[in-house]
């Protein structure tokens, strides 16, 4: 894609130049509303500075989106997931969220000049500038996340358009009046059994299958439905909870994903564990099972010996019913999941449905991938995920070093070697490009569009 980068690379550029120089025009706009001894002409310089700052932005980025959608399709460009994927980065890497920070700083440099030609005592920060900074900011941060989330959704739903008018994609139309926006699919349920340990694979899973279905469904005319007991059984009296999940949920799965890290589970009447019973009345029924056990490391006073040989019997007895897979981090069991999602999917006679024309699929790469973290880094993406604004602030001070984010201090004690192990987090998210630095003092940082992304697979 290398002509076609350098095409969208370049246009980026003049359509950045005239938002640049519109928002220089906002700013002249904004100062010329402040009249000398009228106070409120202050706060109507700075609402009129947000609001216009604001639609400027928007109409920037329409305009890049138009602009990406255009150049696709005036140079008949074949799109794949993974130039979609492409794309969508070009694009982030050119939207400079920062600009809009230091748009503001100019803006109250000005501010001070004009007020203090006036010879009057009235400041800038008297009508709350630092808020409205921050609520200018974070709102400019989520539109940008959301003009790439609508990119993507463009770029797939042109994607789609290019399979369905292909030569392959017109020998597999049965009816030529029929809309393309709707189509016939067969619908699999993924059943998802493991222990409590391993909530974020759970996430991890669904996140995949969801992936799968936005690239794979209409082509395939095939859906996967994730399926948890947690979300798909009622209350019922009558029967062992296993007995009613087993009939509610379990009998209407076709595929199941088993997972397992240092539990078992809780023993039912005839198993070592719910889980255990799900995985054996599920391949009892012919039916296909995944099964994945994780290596992570785990601090001894965490685990329950008694679970973990159970757990290790259970591994040990797996090794002559079948193939099972292992994995030594978060990272790699979504990568190899997706990957052999795909193998299953492509190979099992289940899912070879009547509608699919038998064309060999390509393996590709998951849209996102999802790093190696360590557990602070982990809660600290989290929860600057759930923050309003998005916002890390690293404040040092003579008392010692506080870490805040989602209303919260992170960092338990001022002793060095806990301070280190957080700040060293902050370290691997920046790398990772999970957040990015805002100010110019190293305080102040923003999660991403891909930190976004990463923080919804993990579940502390």
């Amino acid at each position: 894609m290398p002509e076609l980068g350098g095409l969208i690379e370049r246009g980026l550029a003049r359509i950045n130049e005239s938002h640049v120089h519109e928002l220089g025009r906002v700013l002249e706009a904004a100062l010329s509303v402040i009249h000398p001894n009228e106070r409120r002409s202050g706060r109507e310089s700075l609402d009129f500075f947000m609001s216009k700052s604001v639609e400027t932005m928007n109409s920037f980025l329409q305009s890049a989106r138009e602009f990406v959608l255009r150049t696709v399709k005036s140079t008949n460009t074949v799109l794949t997931p993974l130039k979609v994927d492409e794309l969508v980065s070009l694009v982030q890497g050119g939207l400079r969220e920062d600009l809009y920070l230091r748009r503001f700083e100019v803006y109250e440099s000005a501010f001070a000049r004009r007020i203090a030609s006036f010879g009057g005592a009235m400041k800038l920060a008297d009508f709350r500038a630092d808020l409205s900074k921050a609520t200018l900011h974070a709102g400019i941060s989520n539109r940008i996340r959301a003009s790439l989330r609508e990119l993507r959704d463009d770029l797939l739903t042109e994607l789609e358009r290019q399979r369905n008018t292909s030569p392959s994609a017109k020998k597999l139309s049965k009816h030529p009046g029929d809309r393309q926006m709707s189509y016939s699919a067969s619908i699999f349920n993924v059943m998802i059994a493991s222990p409590g340990d391993v909530a974020s694979e759970r996430a991890i899973v669904r996140d995949v299958v969801y992936e799968w279905n936005a690239v794979n469904a209409n082509s395939r005319e095939i859906v996967l439905l994730p399926v948890g007991w947690e979300t798909h059984s009622s209350p019922e009296m009558g029967a062992t909870a296993q007995t009613i999940i087993n009939r509610q949920v379990l009998s209407k799965c076709d595929l199941l994903v088993g997972i397992f890290w240092t539990r078992i589970g809780t023993a039912t009447e005839r198993h070592l564990s719910g889980t255990v019973e799900e995985i054996e009345e599920h391949i009892s029924a012919g039916k296909p099972a995944m099964l994945y056990f994780s290596s992570q490391p785990v601090a001894l006073d965490m685990v329950d010996i008694d679970q973990v040989q159970k757990l290790k019997a259970f591994k040990a007895s797996c090794l002559s019913g079948g193939l099972y897979e292992t994995y030594d981090s978060h990272s790699e069991f979504k990568d190899k999941f997706y990957r052999q999602l795909q193998l299953k999917i492509n190979e099992h006679p289940l899912f070879q449905t009547a509608n699919f024309g038998g064309e060999e699929q390509a393996i590709v790469e998951s849209r996102t991938q999802l790093p190696d973290l360590s557990p602070e880094a982990r809660v600290l993406l989290k929860e600057a995920s759930q923050d309003r604004g998005g916002t890390i602030i690293l404040a040092r001070y003579i008392g010692g070093t506080g870490m805040q984010t989602n209303g919260k201090n992170l960092i338990p004690s001022n002793e060095r070697r806990e301070v280190a192990k957080w700040e060293q987090a902050l370290e691997e998210l920046k790398a990772k490009d999970l957040v990015v630095e805002r100010g110019h003092k190293g305080e102040v940082f923003k999660i991403t569009n891909l930190g976004y992304q990463v923080a919804d697979m993990i579940v502390l």
